[in-house]
């Protein structure tokens, strides 16, 4: 039996929400209940230690790796990808383009859930354009704001242009132009 405030809540939002059809809406009754002072969600998009540790592994998958997390049931599965999300995000800020290569998605093995991770082949900032003439020309863009100021740093700590090009990927000629002005 129901508390007698449970009820009138729950009459109210029917009321609130409007008849479709003829018949009161349903109301999922976990999500419309107020928010009690201390209560806390069952999952965080804020990654735990072991999130970052699976994101860590993910880092170090070669392209076109994937890794298999088994999970017991769908809502611990897609609790977990949104969590892996947002370790992905807060590791975007660090690499951008590395972060947007992986992926998480919910799969089933053997009528098992699983989050499978992938590795693209493709980094993100890479792209083809095809010319009028039939030629097709790869197409870097740098969606990092930083990039120059951390190009900038790397050379005060006396990195080469190899080991610069290693980390930060392609370098445009105007990154080129820079590293060779300030070696002189």
């Amino acid at each position: 039996m129901q508390p007698p405030e449970f009820l009138d809540y729950i009459k109210k939002e029917n009321i609130k929400r409007g008849r479709r059809n003829g018949k009161p809406r349903l109301v999922n009754y976990f999500n419309q209940i107020p928010q009690q002072k201390g209560m806390k969600m069952a999952y965080s998009k804020e990654s735990s230690a072991l999130v970052k540790s699976w994101m860590e592994e993910s880092l170090k998958l070669e392209p076109g790796e994937e890794l298999f997390i088994p999970c017991d049931n769908k809502s611990q599965q897609i609790s977990l990808k949104t969590r892996l999300y947002g370790a992905r995000k807060q590791y975007s800020d660090i690499d951008p383009i590395e972060a947007e290569s992986i992926t998480f998605s919910p799969v089933y093995r053997d009528g098992n859930p699983f989050i499978r991770i992938y590795k693209s082949k493709f980094k993100a900032n890479l792209g083809f354009k095809k010319m009028p003439d039939g030629s097709i020309q790869e197409i870097t863009v740098h969606a990092d704001k930083n990039r120059t100021l951390r190009i900038l740093k790397m050379l005060k700590e006396n990195s080469d242009e190899k080991k610069i090009q290693e980390v930060m990927g392609k370098l445009s000629d105007e990154e080129k132009a820079l590293i060779k002005e300030a070696k002189k």
